[in-house]
């Protein structure tokens, strides 16, 4: 019995330290694994391995592809016109086929002080009698300030799947389609571009159907670029007329405020603009409005009532008040030189007051009241002529 028990007594003893011995090696085993871990991540060769793989700059993404331009048909060839001034190119399929002798690529140049470049391009087929049997291109090239774009899409029919916004003017006919396109990408004034475009041919001269594939062709195949340099700005910031006849500065001074010109559209025109509050609180705008027609203030000297006579640093000049805008506008047109009847003259205004400011009822009382229309006559025509003597005069333009 004896016996039996210490050999069972012995047996667990040999168990209990067979178990004790296994649990030293599993620890053991843990410190060596633990000693390898720190040993890999105090090794220089692989801190260094990883390290510059924790730092390897991530792969450039590719080159997005170009978009190849249209393919130009057989029986059209690609023309281009553009516009300097507001930096805008277009490119496009015209027809030119074995029914044409020669082109004419012509830009309106009268348009120019109109704020818009007008540009025409015409196919004809006889060499000398130019305005029969052609298909025209007309294009022209001016700013928008979107404030009536959805009317006139709403007015017009929208091209569908034509990048950008397009539509037609009108409903396309036989001989004749228009086409309007708005892009908003510019680099010099906010606001869009518009370009409208006219295809035109000769009554009778093509069919139908050769006319519509001509302006379907012209759809296909437009291309409208907007460049990031404009012709609006000389080197120095200062603005020169579409005409040539003036400079307006990039900075000015009108009753003790530094002004800084900045850009503003209206009537499909960029122009120049200087604006402040007065001593009264007053909004005050000066705007420049591009040269007039040659006759303007000598065919107007014979009506007094509408048109006042002023004379700023010698350069005579007349000036037309009104209250359209729901404030109060002066719009002078000065003289720089006269040959005959003939004058070069620019017009800009002064205005008073932020449009709508003013109720029809105030501005009824404003007019009533000679001597109240007395002083703001004086103190605009008084930023006018400080206006004026600032503006650099450059000769006839021409």
């Amino acid at each position: 019995m004896k016996k039996k028990m210490l050999i069972t007594v012995f047996a667990l003893i040999t168990a209990m330290a067979l178990c004790a011995c296994g649990d030293k090696n599993t620890v053991s085993a843990s410190s060596d694994d633990k000693t390898a871990s720190v040993a890999e991540k105090t090794d220089p060769a692989k801190t260094d391995s990883a390290s510059e793989a924790s730092v390897s700059e991530p792969e450039p993404e590719p080159e997005p592809e170009a978009v190849p331009a249209p393919a130009i048909p057989e029986g059209y060839e690609e023309v281009e016109v553009e516009s300097e001034y507001y930096g805008v190119k277009i490119s496009f399929a015209g027809l030119n086929d074995g029914r044409f002798v020669d082109k004419d690529v012509e830009l309106n140049e009268s348009n120019l002080k109109n704020g818009s470049t007008d540009w025409e391009v015409k196919y004809v087929s006889d060499a000398e009698f130019r305005n029969g049997d052609f298909l025209k291109y007309s294009f022209m090239i001016a700013p928008d300030d979107g404030s009536r774009l959805k009317r006139d899409m709403d007015n017009g029919i929208v091209i569908e799947g034509h990048e950008g916004t397009a539509y037609f003017v009108d409903e396309p006919t036989e001989n004749k389609c228009k086409i309007a396109f708005i892009t908003d990408e510019n680099t010099f004034f906010d606001g869009m571009i518009k370009v409208e475009a006219e295809i035109v041919a000769y009554a009778g001269f093509m069919s139908a159907e050769d006319f519509k594939a001509a302006y379907e062709t012209f759809l296909d195949t437009v291309k409208i670029t907007v460049l990031d340099t404009n012709g609006l700005n000389s080197a120095d910031g200062s603005f020169p007329s579409y005409s040539g006849v003036y400079t307006v500065p990039a900075k000015l001074t009108i009753a003790g405020n530094e002004l800084e010109n900045h850009w503003t559209i209206e009537s499909r025109r960029a122009r120049a603009e200087v604006s402040f509050t007065d001593e009264n609180g007053k909004y005050i705008a000066i705007r420049e409005e591009g040269k007039n027609v040659s006759k303007y203030v000598g065919s107007r000297n014979d009506d007094p009532e509408r048109y006042r006579a002023v004379t700023f640093g010698g350069y005579p000049g007349i000036c037309e008040m009104n209250t359209s805008y729901g404030n109060i506008i002066c719009e002078y047109t000065i003289v720089f030189e006269k040959d005959g009847d003939d004058e070069t003259n620019m017009t800009f205004r002064v205005i008073m007051g932020e449009k709508g400011e003013m109720s029809s009822q105030q501005l009824r009382d404003i007019f009533s009241d000679e001597a109240q229309v007395s002083e703001i006559q004086k103190q605009l025509d008084a930023y006018a002529e400080e206006y004026l003597s600032q503006i650099v005069y450059n000769g006839t333009g021409e």
